[in-house]
């Protein structure tokens, strides 16, 4: 028998995203890359800007051929499919969240495959029900809820509506864009390891994702301080060594270790 070697980690996937530019002609496909061996273009994002913006800047790395403002405009359903696609590329691993039992004080943390998690077909909007009325509730984007304040102007945006006119749907509209993007909210579900009670603990996919990224780059950022200081190349300098030989200078200086992210 010939022996057979793992199959390597795929480098793209594809997503179903509305046509750049044209909406109304139904989804393309469109590939998303790994990123977190492209350190160098995770630097140049600035992380001081709002989540969202950051969260973009990082898509635009993964999926080269949309730009900024196309990326920007897409239902957080959308951009959250293209998060997990690129954790699953770059081997991120589970999702990983702790829980307190305040029945026994103990803590407990649980793990789900975020590739187990099923996406419903993709739609522009959804009907929602209240009562009698009956409402068209569009999907949310990163730009709508840069404009809202809180969940009331989420809902009256979905909606169409006034802030008055949104409020006594925002259960309803909140229960249907879950429903529509589960990997919005992932809740992780458990028995405690001290006493068995059954525990939950949520898992927030866009700030884990970010957060991983981030410190990579303040990983770097200890690396070049390091190199800089016992060798005196510049920062351009030091970016343009491969990690290997890096890691080989890192490990002739006889300083502190790096500073931990």
């Amino acid at each position: 028998m010939t022996p057979t070697s793992p199959s390597p980690r795929k480098s793209e996937a594809l997503i179903d995203l509305p046509s750049p530019g044209r909406p109304d002609t139904g989804p393309c496909q469109v590939g998303v890359q790994g990123i977190a061996a492209n350190v160098r273009a995770i630097w140049n994002v600035d992380f001081g800007q709002p989540l969202e913006h950051v969260v973009t800047s990082l898509l635009a790395i993964a999926s080269p051929q949309l730009v900024w403002s196309e990326l920007h405009s897409l239902g957080l359903a959308d951009r959250h499919a293209m998060i997990r696609a690129v954790w699953l590329l770059d081997g991120g691993g589970p999702a990983r969240a702790e829980a307190h039992c305040e029945a026994c004080g103990e803590g407990s943390e649980f793990e789900m495959d975020l590739s187990m998690i099923e996406l419903p077909p993709r739609v522009e909007g959804v009907e929602v029900q209240l009562g009698a009325w009956t409402r068209n509730c569009r999907l949310p984007s990163a730009e709508m809820l840069e404009k809202a304040a809180d969940s009331t102007d989420v809902a009256a945006l979905c909606l169409g509506s006034s802030r008055e006119e949104a409020a006594p749907w925002v259960d309803v509209v909140e229960e249907a864009l879950a429903a529509h993007d589960p990997l919005g909210e992932i809740v992780l579900v458990g028995p405690c390891a001290g006493c068995g009670q059954m525990l939950q603990a949520e898992f927030d996919l866009k700030l884990s994702w970010v957060g991983w990224l981030r410190s990579r780059v303040r990983r770097l950022m200890a690396d070049v301080h390091t190199l800089a200081r016992n060798y005196h190349w510049s920062e351009d300098e030091i970016l343009s060594i491969p990690e290997s030989r890096r890691a080989v200078y890192l490990d002739f200086c006889d300083v502190e270790e790096p500073v931990e992210a």
